[in-house]
């Protein structure tokens, strides 16, 4: 236990000191995905994790307040720690916050603005402008970066799938991505081995997290670091069932 206490106390730190509002969702729904089967089983210890993470946001909250929010919302003092995080969380999720000075985008805005675009044309909606075509780079613009040369289009994954991939494009990643992640849990469960049925498990908490990123950040489409992850963990998830039941587990 020393050790997941270890690691839950590092990444409370690397939270704090980086002011990372997506933790409040991806930290406890990727444990929760990992030890799933673990937890429904010991409700007490169910209601101990909760309690836990519960405690462990409002902290994080307090610190945000001290450092963070007294300098950048004039009524904080007024507010109560989920107004804060509301507040926050709107700002950042705001479909109508398009700032062309800096060319920023707010996650909402983007999709609304990709919307707005596609609404009278069908194929475009469907299929999208093309790979590459929310980018911009030092020689050239993709198509629908010409359109908009003041934004960011690609500022979120999801974002740049629609414009590139449209509904279709976007769909079928999607239906692939959450396919890997149950294939892994499916997998976990028929494992005689514990350790790796927490491997298998941890694998498909790592794919849930990067899914809930789509809409966030644009992580999985710029950072080699995170492709990486991505791809051995896809490799694995797309291995024959065969395989990651019979070689890593139950003959």
């Amino acid at each position: 236990y020393w050790m997941a206490a270890a690691i839950i106390a590092t990444t409370l730190l690397i939270t704090a000191l980086g002011e990372t509002k997506a933790f409040f969702v991806l930290l406890p729904l990727a444990l929760a995905v990992q030890n799933w089967t673990y937890i429904i089983q010991r409700p007490i210890r169910l209601f101990l994790y909760s309690v836990f993470m519960l405690a462990s946001m409002y902290g994080l909250m307090q610190y945000y307040e001290v450092n963070n929010y007294q300098a950048r919302y004039a009524n904080i003092e007024s507010m109560s720690p989920m107004e804060r995080l509301s507040t926050s969380f709107d700002q950042i999720m705001n479909p109508e916050s398009m700032d062309e000075a800096n060319g920023e985008l707010s996650r909402g805005a983007t999709i609304v603005l990709w919307s707005q675009t596609v609404q009278s044309d069908i194929p475009r909606a469907l299929i999208g402008y093309g790979l590459g075509a929310s980018r911009t780079g030092s020689l050239s613009d993709g198509a629908a970066a010409e359109m908009y040369p003041q934004y960011k289009l690609n500022s979120t994954a999801l974002a740049q799938m629609l414009w590139d991939t449209g509904l279709i494009g976007t769909t079928a990643f999607l239906l692939f991505l959450i396919g890997s992640i149950f294939r892994l849990l499916i997998a976990a469960s028929r494992q005689s081995d514990p350790r790796m049925a927490v491997f298998l498990r941890t694998n498909a908490a790592v794919l849930t997290v990067l899914a809930m990123t789509l809409p966030y950040k644009n992580m999985l489409m710029e950072d080699l670091t995170i492709q990486t992850l991505f791809c051995i963990t896809l490799i694995l998830a797309s291995l024959p069932a065969r395989y990651l039941c019979g070689k890593m587990g139950n003959p």
